[in-house]
């Protein structure tokens, strides 16, 4: 996939959040702390059996609470990055209309 963000990563495969749930497992909504910066973020950690593998949240999701993760589930994707971690997004394509007018 061409996507690229500006540290030069780029999406080397993709999946729909809910083949990625599939085939990693159970996805949990996870609070962490960067010890060094003790900055606050989400991530997923999806759960197969005690495997888990770690998804953070892009920057179109980094907003994103479990709920709206869970309502907008058809319109995420899960990334495998360049640098061989996996990151949820939004496509471009899944962006809301504003009524306006």
């Amino acid at each position: 996939m061409a996507t690229s963000a500006n540290n030069n990563v780029k999406i080397v495969k993709s999946w729909s959040l809910m083949a990625f749930a599939k085939e990693f497992g159970t996805p949990k909504f996870a609070p962490f702390e960067n010890k060094a910066t003790g900055e606050k973020f989400n991530s997923l950690v999806f759960d197969n059996e005690g495997d888990l593998t770690f998804c953070h949240l892009g920057k179109s999701c980094q907003n994103m609470d479990s709920r709206d993760i869970v309502r907008e589930k058809n319109n995420l994707k899960v990334g495998l990055n360049s640098n061989d971690k996996y990151t949820l997004y939004k496509e471009n394509s899944s962006w809301e209309t504003l009524d306006l007018f």
